[in-house]
């Protein structure tokens, strides 16, 4: 069988998108976060010998007077399989910067939880992904609460571990610099 240039480079997309869509196995959910460390390897596939799609780095820049230095690439969160995140629409926030919001991966990978963090509500963390489960109230101010990672997630909850203890909340999202109300 013959495969054009062009053909080869579709199949290509849609063996991508295959490699990185939710199988069998995968928590479906909405919420968003930001890559933590000096860099985020997005991935192929949820394992840390799978093909790297993209490379997510903090914003270290000064822009029209703005200093954006320290800025953390967001993203959203569609999915988890066994301590990975598939993600999409990775993007710097645009906390002053006069320019429009810069897409950094357009597509979908998978990033350890490890390497997500994310802004909570004050509010309480529960046992399971309901409001009728077991819970404890955590601190006024989210900045009291450390998200050290990602566990899992189930439609708007995630499963983190933090300085707290480890258990779901609603509503992780990622804004750097204000609550999330």
């Amino acid at each position: 069988m013959r495969v054009s240039l062009r053909n080869s480079a579709v199949l290509s997309a849609l063996l991508l998108t295959a490699a990185a869509a939710p199988g069998p196995g995968t928590s479906v959910c909405r919420a968003s976060g930001w890559g933590v460390g000096p860099q985020v390897d997005v991935r192929a596939a949820p394992s840390p010998g799978s093909r790297v799609l993209a490379r997510l780095v903090p914003r270290a820049a000064e822009q029209d007077g703005v200093d954006l230095n320290g800025t953390l690439p967001e993203f959203r969160i569609h999915g988890a399989r066994g301590g990975w995140f598939l993600i999409g629409e990775a993007s710097y926030g645009d906390y002053g910067d006069p320019k429009p919001r810069r897409p950094l991966y357009a597509g979908q990978g998978w990033v350890r939880g490890a390497q997500i963090g994310g802004q909570l509500m004050p509010g309480r963390l529960y046992a399971a992904p309901s409001q009728r489960s077991r819970s404890r109230a955590y601190g006024k101010g989210t900045d009291e609460v450390e998200v050290k990672r990602l566990l899992d997630c189930a439609g708007t909850w995630v499963k983190i571990e933090a300085d707290i203890g480890t258990g779901w909340v609603n509503g992780l999202c990622s804004n750097q610099v204000t609550t999330c109300s």
